[in-house]
């Protein structure tokens, strides 16, 4: 058997208009028998309707293609919308939401620290001062052990290492009271930044969050409502490829009539080469009968199957039109339930809302920013008056040891031990006071560590940065908005180039009329011929030649209606194993299957 829809040698689909030979006899040369030019007629006609057939089967071919891609693309777009990119945008909303909604009682709680740290920064410059004093009376003390001891004992030595590390540690309050200064003096800009953020609320709280959260929402229902359309078209798409898959079946029903007429274009060719004479004109007249009968049939059946196949056909087309007008529609406004502010518009606004927010929260990123950035100088000069502490600890243990030096010389020292016992007396006093100057520093310092460390966690309670969360958001959308697009833009246009390629191929296989005609014509000439004289025994060579005919056109047929019609025409059964050659297939339940 011959494939189902052999490709045409010029690839390419084939019009109605273009096929020759499906309403007209040719003409028949007046020296050309009478089978033979039917014989031609029906090849024509065989390969005109392989033609149409071939081009619709392409066609039919091409839609399906066409609606998988339509489907693909709704499916490749409800994917994305459910993923992580589609839900990426409204989390940003959201989170933006929260973050400013969480501002003002992260700000109550930054400004109450930057208050404290304050309060303690000047407490730990008044301590400072005392402390460069308390440095002071020892830097005079030393000089007094010079002047009482006259360089007895070793006391010079002694007097000048203590006046060396006297400066050592003044050099490290002086450092502290200066980073301490320059930390206080940061912090009347905290507080007109605090100030600041605190007009700014006025103008976004609670109104930004509030509408952030609105639109977050509406881009949700616009995101399940385009997920509705898309499955709700994916849905009508599927019901159209199956029709269409059921169609291509059924096309066979133009390759079993072109087979048929094949079978019996060679038949009568058969007949019309047979050497003139008495015995040919009785042979031709028993054939003409059964090729009459044949090409009646074929022709009522072919009739009756194409009219199916273009009536199932027909009823695909309302499918069809919804399909390519919900696929505008979509493409044109988004879901159906927004409405003439729906689609492209609806996008528009919601990037439009999200950027006018980003600008109205521009300024309190700015005043909250740049509190961040007081609050983290804070925090780093905090961290180095930890490091400053270590190396006061260090001066008041050289101070003790310092005194602790002078009382054992002093006993050591004769007549003059009296003035020294006096000096050294009030180093041990120094000592004593700056030990408990550097215990307040060590508080004070680990209370403005802990309060850095609070203004820390403050901003990273912060959450995420309103500005960039809101950038996100907006590329998020335009890129969304852009594949939506574009697979909205496939899906309008495979739809609507769908509907003409099946409008085009009921067109090709609606060929009753140009196959009736003439096959009708050509029954009837054989009919005509099979009349001419009477309907007696065959002679004997007669009957040979009409019997290989026969089983030449037996071994020919590959469809069980054609057997039926033999036997019915000829009055002989033929065995299912006397047809078609073994290695050929057999159409006999193409029509049982083909069609829907």
């Amino acid at each position: 058997m011959t494939a189902p829809f052999p490709q045409p040698a010029t690839g390419a689909p084939v019009a109605a208009a273009d096929i020759q030979g499906l309403d007209t006899v040719l003409p028949d040369p007046a020296d050309q028998p009478p089978l033979g030019r039917i014989a031609d007629t029906l090849d024509e006609l065989a390969a005109g309707l392989d033609m149409r057939f071939v081009a619709a089967g392409n066609a039919l071919g091409l839609e399906y293609q066409m609606v998988e891609q339509l489907i693909a693309a709704l499916e490749g777009m409800t994917s994305a919308m459910n993923g992580s990119g589609g839900q990426l945008a409204i989390a940003r909303l959201l989170e933006v939401a929260r973050s400013l909604t969480q501002l003002p009682a992260l700000q109550r709680g930054r400004n109450a620290e930057l208050d404290a740290i304050g309060r303690n920064g000047h407490g730990l410059i008044s301590v400072l001062d005392d402390v460069r004093k308390t440095l002071d009376l020892l830097r005079v003390y030393g000089l007094n052990v010079q002047v009482v001891a006259a360089d007895s004992g070793g006391f010079t030595d002694f007097a000048n290492q203590m006046t060396h590390k006297i400066e050592h540690s003044d050099s490290h309050v002086a450092a502290l009271g200066v980073a301490l200064k320059a930390m206080n003096a940061a912090l009347p800009a905290a507080r007109q930044a605090e100030q600041n953020l605190v007009s700014e609320f006025a103008k976004v709280l609670p109104m930004v969050p509030e509408r952030l959260i609105r639109e977050a929402g509406a881009l949700r229902d616009f995101q399940a409502g385009l997920l509705v359309q898309a499955d709700r078209i994916a849905a009508s798409a599927r019901s159209v490829r199956g029709h269409v898959a059921e169609a291509i079946g059924a096309l066979q029903v133009g390759d079993i009539a072109r087979q048929r007429l094949e079978h019996l274009a060679a038949a009568a060719r058969r007949v019309a080469e047979l050497p003139a004479g008495a015995d040919a004109v009785l042979v031709e007249r028993r054939m003409a009968a059964l090729l009459a009968a044949q090409i009646s049939d074929t022709t009522d059946q072919f009739q009756s199957e194409t009219d199916r196949l273009v009536g199932s056909l027909r009823r695909i087309l309302p499918e069809a039109k919804q399909l390519l007008d919900m696929s505008r529609t979509i493409a044109a406004t988004g879901p159906a339930d927004q409405g003439d502010a729906g689609g492209q518009t609806f996008l528009h606004q919601l990037k439009h809302g999200i950027a006018e927010m980003a600008t109205l929260t521009g300024r309190l990123r700015e005043a909250d920013l740049q509190i961040d950035r007081i609050a983290a100088a804070t925090s780093e000069a905090a961290d180095g008056m930890v490091c400053r502490l270590a190396q006061m600890r260090r001066a008041r243990r050289d101070v003790q040891l310092m005194a602790l030096n002078a009382g054992f010389r002093s006993m050591r020292a004769g007549v003059n031990s009296r003035p020294l016992t006096i000096v050294t007396a009030h180093i041990h006093d120094c000592a004593n006071v700056l030990d408990r100057q550097v215990d307040q520093i060590d508080a004070l310092i680990g209370t403005l560590s802990a309060g850095a460390t609070r203004l820390g966690e403050l901003r990273g309670q912060a959450g995420t940065d309103a500005g960039e969360a809101l950038s996100d958001a907006l590329r998020t959308i335009d890129e969304g908005a852009a594949h939506i697009d574009a697979e909205l833009a496939k899906v309008g246009d495979d739809a609507a180039q769908s509907l003409v390629v099946l409008e085009e191929t009921i067109e090709r296989v609606d060929c009753n009329d140009a196959m009736r005609a003439p096959l009708w014509r050509l029954a009837g000439e054989l009919a005509q011929i099979a009349e001419r004289g009477e309907q007696a025994e065959l002679p004997p060579e007669a009957a040979r030649l009409h019997a290989t005919l026969l089983d030449r056109l037996v071994a020919s047929y590959t469809m069980a209606r054609e057997r039926e019609v033999h036997a019915a025409v000829t009055g002989q059964p033929i065995a299912a194993a006397a047809t078609a050659s073994p290695g050929s297939d057999s159409d006999d339940d193409l029509f049982d299957d083909a069609l829907f």
